[in-house]
């Protein structure tokens, strides 16, 4: 099994490292960074202390790489590992592996971790050693709930095929807040003696176990690999995914389960009609059942009033359906869109953007089906139904039972010297995406900070205003963190936002900041004399100025850092 590193735990060593990227890149950057290859440059830190999703480069929603459990790396002395807790009998340690050795009875060692109840989840370890007679069914990948269950590769087996080494696990639907997972070997019928030698046990959301091997050796979370998205018709690659904090306020958003509002339709779990937008059969069918008025709807309850929020979810069927949001408060349709064509042979992501009233606390009921006339056998599949705070359909939140969120994902660069950051002149040229959630500030997305995550140059400001539209600026600290220099309010792209190239330099010895967008004219700020904070780090979502829920998406293409101020007629070429 491939083992890949994590990208917070390798590092490569500073000066060295520099001299050959200037070498390599020939423009006298000493940082080059392209996110579109699908790996982290391994000098950067990442981190997300959550399971969340993203568009792989087959155009399916897909779990990023995760593994819940704590201590998977087995390198302890003892022979039930840190962090894990002894079950029956005793399992003998060598290097990463456990062995397992089974007479009459189960032999196991467990783990119990956080689950969002109505998810699906995988567990799997690699078998790399057996001695005397195992089955298939002597190998234990278990769950445990109000009572255990026993599974090798998705289901209770007890027959007697013979097993061979290679990776076991299973797939379950989580039924509560935690689940307990237990690895070893056990018993079935006459067969009573052997051993089972088991490593690198795996527990993550989805339902395809063991992508690839994740090593986590923390005691305190899990391990969350960084998510390089793609556009979903193109599949082309969008770069690296970064995002704020966000909750999906709906529940089972599979509709599944716990939808019962609306007349004229069913719902019911889809096992092989049609496979959904991650590639499996897990969507919701709703059956309409009157060629008059359908709908199927739930309520929202608790948001705040004069409120920004954003409704999304996949749909496939026939044409004639309405997405609708409706105000319990209001008395009125919030929104009500029905120009949106839809095939049988493909999904659309629907999203709508709604405001609520200006009393509160707001109840909205929101409709995935809304259809006032049509045919009686017409079918609808819908999948990952999302409402959350702000404007734009962040990456999917999938829920069960309950609501769940997604946390802030932050990268961070904290060797500077690796890079001869200096502090009285530099150059940020950058490729990105964003799509902000608020109007009313200008949020710091890449930035070098001080130590600890304060100000000192944020490269890349972004607001999202209602009236200019999208709009970039960078600003410079001084000693003290007070803003001194802070580039005009720049409208990108006519206001519709997209991605943009851009490019900022900074020169305190002349007090002076240019900020070129897309080979435009530059806009150069001029302060008095100042001395610039001191950076620490180089980071995106990183500052401590944001709070996680206040930033929207961004996707970063690329990124570099030059220790000198570049022409003004640089930064316009580098940025057509």
């Amino acid at each position: 099994m491939n083992r890949a590193n994590r990208p917070r735990l390798s590092r490569i060593s500073g000066s060295s490292y520099a001299s050959r990227l200037m070498s390599r890149a020939g423009d006298g950057s000493t940082l080059t960074l392209d996110f579109t290859t699908g790996l982290l440059d391994p000098r950067l830190s990442f981190e997300r202390l959550s399971t969340a999703t993203f568009i792989n480069s087959s155009g399916l929603v897909q779990w990023a790489d995760s593994n819940l459990f704590y201590n998977s790396t087995w390198t302890d002395a003892n022979n039930t590992p840190a962090l894990w807790s002894a079950g029956s009998g005793t399992a003998s340690r060598s290097n990463e592996t456990r062995t397992f050795t089974t007479s009459a009875s189960q032999v196991y060692i467990t783990q119990t971790r956080s689950t969002d109840s109505g998810i699906r989840y995988s567990a799997s370890v690699e078998v790399t050693a057996i001695t005397g007679t195992q089955r298939v069914d002597d190998v234990i990948v278990a769950l445990g709930g109000s009572s255990y269950q026993y599974y090798f590769n998705g289901s209770a087996v007890s027959g007697t095929t013979s097993l061979t080494p290679g990776i076991v696990g299973l797939a379950f639907t989580a039924g509560a807040a935690t689940t307990t997972v237990r690895v070893g070997s056990g018993v079935q019928g006459t067969n009573t003696t052997g051993a089972v030698t088991i490593r690198y046990p795996q527990f993550e959301p989805g339902t395809v176990a063991s992508r690839i091997y994740r090593p986590n050796s923390s005691t305190t979370s899990s391990y969350q690999a960084p998510r390089f998205d793609h556009d979903p018709t193109t599949l082309a690659p969008k770069g690296l995914l970064i995002e704020g904090q966000q909750t999906n306020l709906v529940s089972n958003s599979n509709l599944q389960s716990g939808w019962l509002g609306g007349s004229n339709t069913t719902v019911t779990a889809n096992t092989s009609d049609v496979l959904s937008p991650d590639g499996t059969n897990n969507a919701a069918k709703v059956a309409l059942t009157s060629a008059g008025y359908c709908s199927r709807f739930e309520a929202i309850s608790g948001l705040a009033a004069s409120t920004t929020y954003t409704f999304s979810y996949w749909i496939r069927g026939t044409a004639g359906n309405q997405q609708r949001v409706y105000s319990v408060t209001g008395s009125a349709d919030l929104v009500t869109q029905s120009t949106l064509t839809y095939t049988s042979t493909g999904w659309t992501r629907v999203q709508i953007t709604f405001t609520t009233g200006a009393s509160g606390p707001v109840t909205v009921y929101v409709y995935v089906a809304s259809r006032p006339t049509g045919t009686a056998s017409d079918v609808l599949y819908i999948y990952g139904v999302q409402v959350e705070l702000g404007t734009g359909a962040s990456s999917l939140i999938p829920t069960g039972a309950s609501t769940a969120t997604r946390d802030r994902d932050q990268v961070t660069l904290t060797n500077l010297s690796s890079i001869n950051f200096s502090q009285t002149e530099g150059t940020c040229l950058a490729t990105v995406e964003v799509r902000e959630k608020a109007d009313s500030t200008f949020l710091p997305y890449g930035s070098f900070d001080t130590s600890g995550g304060g100000r000192c140059w944020w490269w890349l400001r972004h607001n999202l205003s209602t009236v200019a539209g999208t709009r970039l600026l960078g600003t410079a600290f001084n000693s003290g963190g007070s803003g001194v220099l802070n580039t005009s309010n720049y409208v990108y792209n006519g206001g519709s936002g997209g991605v943009v190239k851009f490019a900022t330099s900074l020169d305190t010895a002349a007090s002076s900041m240019v900020f070129v967008i897309a080979g435009g004219s530059p806009q150069t700020t001029t302060a008095a004399a100042f001395t610039l904070a001191t950076a620490a780090q180089w980071g995106l979502n990183t500052s401590t100025d944001t709070v996680a829920t206040a930033l929207g998406s961004m996707w970063v293409q690329s990124f570099k850092y030059w220790p000198t101020k570049l022409s003004n007629a640089q930064l316009q070429s580098l940025t057509l």
